[in-house]
């Protein structure tokens, strides 16, 4: 199983010396999707929150005009 990972590490590396721009591409395209795919969650989870905190506060205040 070592051999087999070393033997592809080993191609992964003559693949980038042939193919060094297009390897960096891929490789900072990659991370710009998982910042934005993390920056995006952290937007949505506050949002989500934001309206969570609203929504409580509207059922309290209902409940308060019935009682």
């Amino acid at each position: 199983m070592r051999f087999l990972r070393f033997t592809l590490l080993q191609s992964y590396f003559i693949f980038l010396k042939k193919h060094k721009s297009k390897a960096l591409r891929i490789i900072n395209l990659g991370i710009f999707l998982s910042v934005f795919a993390a920056s995006s969650a952290f937007i949505s989870f506050v949002i989500e929150q934001k309206i969570s905190n609203k929504q409580t506060e509207l059922i309290n205040y209902q409940i308060d005009i019935r009682s």
